[in-house]
């Protein structure tokens, strides 16, 4: 007779779940911080590609708030896109990976909109830093190199 604890069994059965959770997390944090870093640097690109007009338009009055919004404009069009893009082959996918479960729990659209939330706060903090930046820095200066 051989003799088990049955959550043993259970721990045995779902230890692969448990290390395929562990690396997706690890790449799930590394590829958001890869985002976040390229994200920055599109928005620092962006911004060097628009100095130009952001110094004309500072000299013309305009205020920072308005250079904000222009800018942030083309990455909120980007984002809403992405997102639109993503979040199907998402929920195909997480689908796909809860069908082989014989208890499901089924997954909300709080999944998605939590996503969304926070790579529009990523979108916000990068485009908002770069346009401050250079929104405040003396037009002239700007004017006088081109």
């Amino acid at each position: 007779m051989e003799s088990y604890f049955l959550d043993d069994k259970f721990n045995l059965e779902y230890r692969s779940e448990k290390q395929t959770l562990q690396l997706t997390t690890i790449f799930s944090i590394v590829g958001v911080l890869i985002a976040g870093i390229g994200l920055f640097g599109l928005a620092f690109f962006h911004v060097e590609q628009k100095r130009k007009e952001i110094s004309i338009r500072k000299v013309l009055g305009c205020s920072t708030q308005s250079v904000l919004t222009n800018l942030g404009r083309e990455f909120m069009r980007w984002l809403f896109w992405s997102n639109l893009i993503a979040w199907p082959i998402a929920y195909l996918v997480l689908n796909l990976w809860l069908s082989k479960f014989a208890y499901r729990i089924p997954f909300s659209s709080e999944l998605f909109l939590f996503s969304g939330i926070l790579s529009l706060l990523m979108v916000v903090m990068s485009v908002s830093y770069q346009s401050i930046t250079a929104a405040r820095k003396n037009p002239i200066e700007h004017l006088r190199e081109s």
